[in-house]
């Protein structure tokens, strides 16, 4: 189960570094992160841990009615709030 995927992953990774091109690009979307990264922290917009923190956080959706309870001042009586 696991060797296709490591043998995939392998794979995938191999012709990446063979197409110049693409590798290239790949580097260029790489960098431009780690700068708008390193931005955020040289305007003082966040701090080395916040910009640490946002890639291990989880993907959280957007719940409605908490939203709603939040526009009105009510209080979550489900206690998610």
């Amino acid at each position: 189960m696991f060797k296709p995927t490591i043998q995939r992953i392998f794979a995938t990774a191999l012709q990446l570094l063979n197409r110049r091109h693409a590798l290239a690009i790949f580097a260029g979307i790489y960098a431009t992160l780690l700068a708008t990264l390193y931005g955020f922290v040289a305007i003082r917009e966040a701090t080395w841990w916040q910009v640490l923190w946002i890639p291990q956080r989880p993907y959280r959706r957007p719940d409605p009615q908490r939203q709603i309870r939040a526009v009105r001042g009510q209080r979550s009586t489900t206690g998610n709030c």
